[in-house]
């Protein structure tokens, strides 16, 4: 490593230590918390209308070929491992489906950040849905449970990024029983409960035309600390209610113990009744969706506020009781096909702010372009900006705000396979003014089993 990239390396983990420092004196050892990839199979964020979401299925005609030993070419599979001799349709038939992916992510900073090195992280995910009113007659009702292992090396260490240019990457490696929850439909779906261990980005803050972003910062505004999401999920509950087709509002109280230093991904609901933790998530969100209006198609508009009861840290060595914060999404299409595997153009704004924690204020948006020809129908071009606002009181190590800038192609190569190339330009990384921008290329590598 060059001796100046050396001493850079250096600075950010002396900052990083001194910020570990004052939490530690605290008593608040902090574990980081970034929305995971948000288009895994299975993992099915809330809807936003009161029509019931269906769990993916093998769609085939009732004599048409299909996967292992029924006479489909493997490229034409929906999944990897296609229907099982059929079994798989037997199972989805009486009620359960059973999703898996693997994830992997290969990167190499060009230019800038701190190393000039490739780099790996790796994401497998594997869950099941259980529709109980098929399997059992109980109206309205789903159990459902994911599990995941994920590994890294390198990836952000390498750039000194805050906000993370891979949404697979974590803190650490291992694999947990990150979900499992009982969700219940009431009154023809006009109210929706869910009680267990929750991911909250599935239910908050989530804009569905950035699900193909790799940026971490697409998955929901960096400004909501404690948000109980990947790798670190929590027990909770959430309520919705969907006053009308198009109108929505919901809200969900978390163990909030993450920003207590106690990792909850691999934990049950122990942490709940442990008294070195105690702090609390709460979150609510209400939004309004809309149908194509005059050479506009659809749309969606949300607003949402959020408060977690942890002691945050600062860094003029005082405490901070809580964090509250604000946030708001649009996200709009402006132009679709209409059809079921639909093609089209989209467009989206998030906007954040809070009263503590590192990030003060976030931007981001972006544009989306799935099916770019009709050649190409299930491939999607995108293009998202993302820029914080990084806390500037006395002793912050913040003398820059970051913005990340990131162009991708997801190129489906199979109907089970695709790979992702795309650039990313980080400017500032992680606020740091000895850090030259960064020039980041990533592929990622996706299989659905």
């Amino acid at each position: 490593m060059h001796p100046r990239s050396m001493a850079t390396a250096a600075a950010v983990v002396l900052a990083a230590t001194a910020a570990r420092g004052q939490l530690a004196e605290a008593g608040m050892e902090r574990v980081p918390e970034f929305g995971g990839p948000q288009d895994l199979p299975g993992r099915e964020q809330g809807p936003r209308t009161n029509e019931p979401s269906e769990p993916s299925t093998i769609e085939v005609e009732p004599d048409a070929p299909r996967g292992w030993f029924g006479g489909a070419r493997w490229r034409e599979w929906q999944r990897a491992t296609g229907d099982w001799g059929g079994v798989r349709t037997t199972l989805e038939e009486a009620g359960l489906t059973i999703e898996a992916s693997y994830t992997m992510d290969w990167s190499s900073v060009w230019s800038g950040g701190i190393a000039r090195r490739a780099s790996t992280r790796h994401l497998f995910d594997m869950n099941a849905t259980l529709d109980l009113d098929t399997a059992l007659g109980w109206t309205g009702a789903t159990l459902y449970a994911d599990f995941y292992a994920a590994s890294m090396r390198g990836g952000s260490r390498d750039v000194g990024d805050w906000q993370w240019f891979s949404n697979v990457e974590t803190d650490r490696n291992g694999g947990q029983l990150a979900e499992a929850w009982l969700e219940q439909r009431l009154w023809d779906d006009a109210v929706r409960v869910k009680v267990g261990k929750v991911d909250a980005n599935m239910e908050f803050g989530f804009v569905e035309a950035a699900a193909a972003v790799l940026n971490a910062s697409a998955a929901y505004s960096p400004t909501i600390a404690g948000m109980t999401t990947y790798p670190d999920p929590s027990f909770g509950a959430v309520v919705f209610v969907y006053p009308t087709e198009r109108l929505y509002v919901g809200g969900g109280v978390f163990d909030g113990a993450t920003m207590d230093g106690i990792a909850t991904g691999n934990r049950g609901p122990d942490t709940l009744f442990d008294e070195a933790a105690g702090s609390w998530f709460f979150i609510a969100e209400g939004g309004v969706t809309w149908e194509a209006a005059g050479p506009l198609a659809g749309g969606r508009a949300a607003l949402g506020v959020h408060h977690h009861t942890a002691a945050f840290a600062r860094y003029d060595d005082d405490v901070e009781d809580g964090a509250s914060g604000v946030y708001a999404l649009v996200e709009q299409a402006l132009w679709t096909t209409g059809e079921e595997d639909e093609r089209g153009v989209w467009v989206f704004v998030q906007a954040g702010w809070a009263s503590a924690g590192d990030v003060e204020r976030h931007c981001g948006g972006g544009v989306t372009w799935r099916g770019p020809c009709e050649q190409r129908p299930c491939d999607v071009v995108g293009l998202y900006v993302t820029w914080i606002d990084l806390a500037d009181e006395a002793g912050t190590p913040y003398a820059e705000d970051e913005t990340a800038i990131e162009v991708y192609w997801k190129i489906a190569l199979t109907g089970s396979v695709s790979v992702t190339p795309e650039v990313q330009v980080i400017l500032n990384p992680g606020g740091d003014a000895s850090l030259d921008d960064a020039v980041v290329g990533q592929v990622r590598f996706e299989v659905v089993f």
